[in-house]
């Protein structure tokens, strides 16, 4: 919160880094391989922002909640018990404008975290294959809803409640996290796959 942007990034050395443009911040042991991109919002209610990524490690199978100090947010980490390939999406699902946590595992799951480290009711959503790409969060007439591919080449769209909105199939696994391309008022989910 001083105005000035921060970098973070995790590695297979299982350290998860924070620098500014001069210097380390922190350097966090996570004891993981931390190969998805961390995702960065607020899940306490301080006025700090946090950092969330996943382990892949078969021995450490966690989700990782960073302060911005280098230290762990209370009632993190979790033990997820399954391997989390890519990074995490940050939206306020439960309406106390802190940041609950959705992302996929190789164990064919989607599940949503909330802020206080409990796993939502109707989760985790039991999907087709692992998830190997990124969630979004999508909102449309004001709700929520995950959109993410699985390596069974399915698109879904699930709700807050973990019942399906959508699954649109393709013949190939799903290589890339969804994007939302918005035009005329109309949103489209952009996504590509093994096939090219």
């Amino acid at each position: 919160n001083d105005g000035i942007d921060e970098i973070v990034f995790g590695s297979k050395s299982k350290k998860l880094y924070a620098f500014t443009y001069t210097s380390l911040l922190f350097e966090y042991d996570a004891e993981s391989f931390l190969i998805g991109s961390p995702a960065i919002g607020n899940i306490d209610s301080d006025s700090e922002l946090e950092i969330v990524v996943g382990g892949f490690s078969g021995s450490n199978k966690k989700l990782y909640a960073v302060n911005h100090d280098g230290t762990d947010v209370t009632n993190f980490p979790l033990d997820i018990g399954e391997k989390i390939r890519k990074g995490a999406a940050l939206a306020d699902f439960n309406g106390n404008d802190l940041d609950d946590i959705v992302f996929g595992t190789e164990d064919d799951h989607v599940y949503l975290i909330l802020d206080d480290g409990t796993i939502a009711p109707g989760f985790p959503f039991q999907g087709d294959n692992a998830f190997r790409t990124a969630p979004v969060i999508i909102e449309h007439n004001d709700t929520k809803f995950i959109a993410i591919g699985s390596e069974e080449g399915t698109l879904y769209g699930i709700y807050p409640d973990g019942t399906v909105n959508f699954e649109y199939h393709t013949d190939y696994p799903i290589t890339t996290s969804p994007s939302i391309y918005n035009k005329d008022g109309y949103f489209y989910i952009v996504f590509g796959n093994s096939n090219g």
